[in-house]
């Protein structure tokens, strides 16, 4: 197809076009010219990309900041072609920020340069300003953006291998450290409504509030465990989200006021508290402010251990 005065392939015309952000030097370095590094852009850099369908750009902005816009090209680029030559300050701290993204970047030097040393044990490629040089940078970058597009999560600098064993050791961790721990913190919240629920039947089968009942709340108070929750509060080993910590917060302090308490005269229920102070015998209404505490406290145990039955699933998919 003709359009103007070129000659155009179909295919040309539907090929996605995508970006490649050139960081190299801008001014004279050790071994090159300002006019130089300009023509090895506009002569070698964008003339190979051009040839795998990417459209090239170094920075240059008309106001603003133009770090920002930097760090913005760094990351929405769909790849980064570093020229490490001379090793330029600015080129490696925006290769360093570019490889926290985890996103492919193409690094070469002029041939016969200096090589980095943080990046000398990655691939890193030669080029020269010359007809058969720009011929090579083809092949090379026809050959990298393949591997790209084939294996979009092989990394291609040192941060990105961290990063991904970071992955991998916060994976582990979560298998062999987290889980278990909120298997045990399950354990721990259903023996405190087990403890619950018993001392409210055998209260409920009395049938009215007597002074044993005084014993039978100190004991259920004595029996409450709160360890593993305050472990996972403190810690914070796994994530959870705002409103399910204000949950597994407001159990915890829930669980510690009763854990502290010796027997049930130490509540802020005077009638009740006062017949058991009294070794008198109460009413069935004198249970209901008692069943209502232990109702409150047992749901909010419900309530967390569904937010822990939910973490626990997430965990093991």
């Amino acid at each position: 197809m003709k359009i103007g005065n070129q000659i155009v392939r179909v295919i040309d015309l539907y090929k996605p076009v995508k970006k490649c952000f050139i960081i190299m030097p801008f001014s004279a370095t050790n071994t090159t010219t300002q006019e130089e590094w300009n023509r090895i852009y506009t002569d070698l850099f964008v003339p190979a990309w051009k040839e795998v369908y990417y459209d090239c750009e170094r920075i240059s902005i008309a106001r603003g900041s133009i770090t920002r816009a930097i760090i913005e090209l760094l990351w929405s680029a769909d790849v980064v072609f570093a020229d490490l030559t001379d090793t330029n300050p600015n080129v490696m701290y925006e290769l360093g920020v570019r490889h926290t993204f985890q996103k492919p970047s193409m690094m070469v030097r002029r041939k016969n340069s200096e090589m980095p040393f943080d990046v000398k044990d990655y691939v890193i490629y030669d080029y020269e300003n010359s007809p058969t040089g720009l011929k090579e940078l083809r092949e090379n970058i026809k050959k990298y953006v393949k591997d790209v597009e084939m294996n979009p999560e092989r990394s291609d600098n040192p941060v990105w291998d961290f990063l991904h064993y970071g992955k991998y050791m916060m994976n582990y961790l979560v298998t062999t450290e987290a889980k278990p721990k909120l298997v045990s913190l399950h354990e721990e919240i259903s023996m405190n409504i087990s403890g619950i629920v018993s001392t409210r039947k055998k209260m409920l089968e009395d049938g009215r509030l007597k002074p044993q009942h005084g014993m039978l709340l100190g004991a259920l108070w004595g029996t409450l465990r709160i360890d593993c929750l305050a472990h996972l509060i403190t810690t914070r080993y796994t994530s959870f989200e705002q409103t399910d910590w204000d949950q597994l917060v407001g159990l915890y302090q829930q669980l510690r006021v009763f854990s502290m308490l010796s027997s049930y005269t130490l509540t802020k229920l005077p009638p009740p508290s006062d017949i058991i102070h009294n070794q008198e015998i109460g009413t069935p209404e004198d249970l209901k402010p008692i069943f209502l505490q232990l109702d409150e406290l047992a749901k909010s145990c419900i309530i967390t251990l569904d937010i822990i039955d939910k973490k626990i699933k997430e965990l093991a998919s």
